[in-house]
């Protein structure tokens, strides 16, 4: 097992544990998401998770819903 140091957010360090396996995905994505460190690596792939979650929840009526008429407005028109 690897062992990398992370900066939290009030600049004190935690060890985390990660296999060798886990530490060669780490330097994968480090290309392509242009990040410097394990730890940004890391980061930037939560940042994507959370997004690519609200994406799907907040799209669940996409397509289906058409715009605000006022016939919509569901008032006696008297």
């Amino acid at each position: 097992m690897d062992t990398y140091t992370f900066r939290a957010m009030c600049a004190a360090t935690t060890t985390v544990r990660v296999s060798p396996e886990t530490v060669r995905e780490l330097e994968r994505f480090r290309g392509p998401l242009h990040t410097r460190t394990a730890d940004e690596t890391i980061r930037a792939l939560m940042r994507l998770r959370s997004r690519e979650m609200l994406r799907l929840t907040r799209g669940l009526d996409r397509g289906r819903l058409t715009d605000f008429r006022e016939e919509d407005r569901g008032e006696d028109p008297r």
